[in-house]
């Protein structure tokens, strides 16, 4: 729902309502300068009693402007924190190698589901899908990982064994010790996806290719997630 013509109007009152108490407080009326001489004005019991009724009756303005601030600016329930998903993308990213020609002809059997990216739904918030598209990727990535000896494999891992520590170290922190992303829960959008990753890097021929389509599409996703979803993490 749209909040701005709500607000418009809201605020549209609102300063409707200080106009006319402040022409009423330099009104005539009070200061008894109406026709009839400076005895006709009103004495200060009087101003006082006259004021709070008019502001008693513009109350429900002030009401209503403090009603629409939830819904102008909307602060998601869980907000997991950026700099520790900027500090995964710069652990993937820091080989800076580019994705191998030969592995291309892959791309035709692993595709990542990028429009799981997109906004959330009536019964969620704009942070919720992509939030949860964070947790699964990771949990998957995860797995992957746990199901393959990447330490052994010859060419198998763009990035050391150190590197490769802290980032599942920083994935821990991320989706395990955050109650709020564990509470997000798993569906299967993306099962398909970590099977076929997971069938190339099985594979002595194609494992280097596997470990790449994996970091591509990681480096991809927290790429975008902190572009065009910055207002989801806290900073």
């Amino acid at each position: 729902m749209d909040s701005r013509p709500i607000k418009n109007e809201t605020c549209g009152r609102l300063q409707g309502s200080i106009l006319g108490l402040s022409h009423l407080a330099r009104s005539d009326v009070l200061f008894g300068k109406r026709e009839g001489g400076p005895g006709s004005g009103l004495d200060s019991s009087q101003v006082w009693s006259l004021l709070t009724s008019y502001l008693a009756n513009k109350k429900e303005v002030l009401v209503q402007l403090g009603a629409i601030h939830p819904a102008v600016i909307p602060t998601p329930a869980c907000r997991p924190r950026g700099d520790m998903v900027q500090k995964v993308h710069r652990l993937l990213a820091d080989p800076g190698a580019s994705f191998p020609v030969h592995c291309l002809p892959f791309n035709a059997n692993v595709s990542f589901p990028r429009s799981a990216l997109s906004n959330g739904t009536a019964n969620g918030t704009k942070c919720e899908r992509p939030l949860r598209t964070l947790y699964e990727c990771l949990q998957g990535a995860e797995q992957v990982f746990k199901d393959n000896d990447i330490a052994e494999r010859e060419g198998g891992v763009p990035w050391d064994k150190h590197k490769l520590d802290r980032l599942r170290h920083l994935r821990y922190r991320l989706v395990v010790e955050d109650d709020c992303m564990s509470a997000l829960g798993e569906s299967a959008r993306f099962s398909s996806y970590f099977r076929s990753v997971s069938a190339l890097v099985r594979q002595q021929d194609s494992a280097t290719c596997g470990w790449s389509v994996l970091r591509r599409d990681l480096l991809w996703l927290l790429k975008t997630l902190l572009d065009k979803h910055h207002r989801c993490f806290s900073w």
